[in-house]
């Protein structure tokens, strides 16, 4: 077991409960974070984040991507989105950054 209780391997099951494969947590756990890296390094660049996202689909696979992209996304909002949008706020309490995300948010159809 890893520090945090979680266990080293999960099992994935699928609709019917059969066994679908097993996943190594802490590989998942640092290929998220080379992903999330990876994409935020390319921000500005559609076509350099394709080709992250194309590298990492061949690196890992299509089932497992999944998973990578899905920890990808929450380390990629806890660990590099939030600490930016804390020292914009800290620098600027008038940028109203949270406020433009809703309004995006909002634009595309949501209903925050």
């Amino acid at each position: 077991m890893n520090d945090n209780d979680t266990p080293d391997l999960l099992m994935v099951l699928g609709g019917d409960d059969q066994p679908l494969g097993v996943i190594d947590v802490d590989k998942l756990h640092n290929d998220s974070l080379q992903l999330a890296c990876d994409l935020a390094l390319h921000s500005n660049d559609q076509a350099a984040i394709a080709e992250v996202v194309s590298q990492w689909v061949s690196r890992v696979g299509v089932g497992t991507y999944g998973y990578v992209a899905a920890g990808a996304l929450r380390i990629m909002t806890h660990c590099i989105l939030d600490p930016i949008i804390q020292i914009v706020e800290e620098f600027d309490p008038t940028i109203p950054v949270r406020e433009k995300i809703t309004d995006t948010y909002r634009k595309a159809g949501g209903q925050a």
